[in-house]
Parts: C-alpha cells; structure tokens; sequence
C-alpha cells in the first residue's frame, strides 16, 4: 500500500461564506519511448477527490497502483502529476486552492510506502508455531525414553513412566486450570476518573478490557503464543530460577470513536482513535 499526502492550501476572503470548490487528481506519468519522434508523457490516473471548504489540510491519495508498476519498472525515475481543476462556474479570483511545497512550513509533500507486507509468511508462520506447540508437549515424554544414568529403560518401565508423565501433565492442566490461564476480561474506563474528561468530549466511558491470568505450561494455540514465549514457558518449567513465565497481554487493540478537543483547542471528531480496546490477549 501507498499514500501520497498533500497538504493543502485554501487562499480565500474571510468575509465570504462560501470556500473553495476544487477536484484534486493525481496522476502517474508514464514515460513512453517512440522511436524518432522522442520521448513522449502519457497520464495514467490514480485518484482524485472533491475539496471543499474554507480551510486547507492533510489530504490523502492512495497511489498503490503506481508503486506496484515502478516496483515492476527497470526505470529509475518515476513521476507524479497533480491536477487541480475548477468546479466552480464563476471564476473566482478572491478563492484559491494550492499545495505547499514550502519545507520551511513542514508541509511537503509525502510519500509512504508500506512495504513490510508479511500476509505471505503468514501460514508459513502459523505452521511452525503448531510444530512448536507439538514439541513443546512432546518435550517430557522424550526425558523418560532414557534413564538419568542414560541406561534405556524396558518396555515395561518405559510405559509406566508415561502414564505416570500423563498423569502428571493432565494433573497439571487441571491445576492451571484453577489459576486462571490467560484471558480478555472486562474493564470499563470512565474518563472523569482518569481526568481525561478535560479534553474528551464524548464519550463519557468505554469498555477497554484487559488480558489477565498465568501463561502456564502447556502454551495452546488459543493465546497464540510466539516461539520465543514457548521457548521461555520450557526454560521456567525445567529451571523457574532462570527464567520468569511468558506474560499475559494484549496481542490485538482496536479503536473507538471520539470528540475531544486537539492542541488548539477546536472540538475534534475521530472516528478510528487507535490502540484503545483490547481485541485478543496472548502470551509474550
């Protein structure tokens, strides 16, 4: 995924109510090669928008599209056109629209690249996190194959220690059981309480939850634990005074609509305010 963020420009009277009408369309120059008759712009378009209004801002263009076929390109020059056109019947000389390309004001154009896109690894990641859980639980029944004196044991003893490491574990699931693994549990958050209420409008409260309980051997694939925690849940089995259990925490947030008010004190609307509920809890 790609952006190209423009920050805006309105040039307008005060006096009057009425602001800007302007189309924004950005377009992809595609150089072509044509022979003797030289070289030659074609304009391909990636996005456009209708700006209205008296204050000028941030503006966002997905310009994907683009990327992909500059990524494909043995070209090491690309270009971006942009396109402000008039929507208005009367020309107003009083009502203009530009971009800043000033860098003093902190305002230039940008481009963002999305690039680290691991969707591929995904199932690749998913399966080697199952292998691990496999062996994490096959870890204690391969220490009774062998003696301590390294002497393999018979038929017979060897199955009487796995059912007695059968046991053992199930017993130990049960116990865990009681010490409550790691969950999603409510918590309900009210501003007024945390004195957030100075600059968040609305609304007044929200559910946050929480992730609590233990991160107990054996880690299930439902808190999604990661290798380095598996590996570190068998280190604290084997040796607690080496290393503390993984921990329970949120591995999923989401966020929640609110009106408060920005640093220059105007009432503001968000509608994704990032990061503010727990989705899914995990072990770390």
């Amino acid at each position: 995924m790609a952006e190209l963020r423009l920050y805006t420009l309105v040039d307008t009277d005060r006096r009057m109510y009425k602001g800007v009408d302007r189309k924004v369309t950005i377009y992809q120059v595609d150089e072509l090669q044509s022979g003797e008759m030289g070289d030659h712009s074609g304009l391909v378009k990636l996005a456009k928008r209708h700006i209205y209004g008296k204050d000028g801002g941030w503006e966002t263009f997905d310009v994907t599209e683009a990327i992909v076929r500059w990524s494909k390109s043995e070209e090491t020059t690309h270009r971006l056109q942009v396109h402000i056109e008039n929507m208005e019947q009367l020309n107003l000389e009083d009502a203009n629209l530009d971009i800043d390309m000033k860098p003093e004001t902190k305002h230039v154009p940008l481009l963002i690249v999305f690039s680290d896109d691991r969707s591929g690894m995904k199932k690749e990641a998913i399966e080697e996190l199952e292998q691990m859980i496999g062996h994490e639980q096959d870890v204690t029944f391969n220490d009774v194959e062998v003696g301590n004196d390294g002497i393999n044991l018979s038929e017979e003893t060897l199955l009487q220690r796995r059912s007695n490491m059968l046991y053992d574990t199930s017993s130990r699931i049960r116990r865990n059981a009681k010490i409550s693994f790691c969950k999603r549990i409510p918590l309900y958050v009210e501003f007024k309480e945390i004195k957030w209420d100075s600059w968040i409008i609305a609304p007044t409260g929200y559910e946050a939850y929480e992730c609590k309980g233990s991160c107990n051997y054996p880690l299930t694939e439902q808190v999604t634990p990661t290798k380095h925690a598996i590996v570190q849940t068998l280190v604290n089995l084997h040796n607690p005074n080496m290393a503390a259990k993984a921990c329970c925490v949120p591995t999923k947030l989401e966020p929640i609509s609110i009106l408060y008010l920005d640093d220059a004190g105007v009432v503001t609307y968000k509608f994704k305010y990032e990061g503010m509920v727990v989705a899914e809890c995990g072990c770390r």
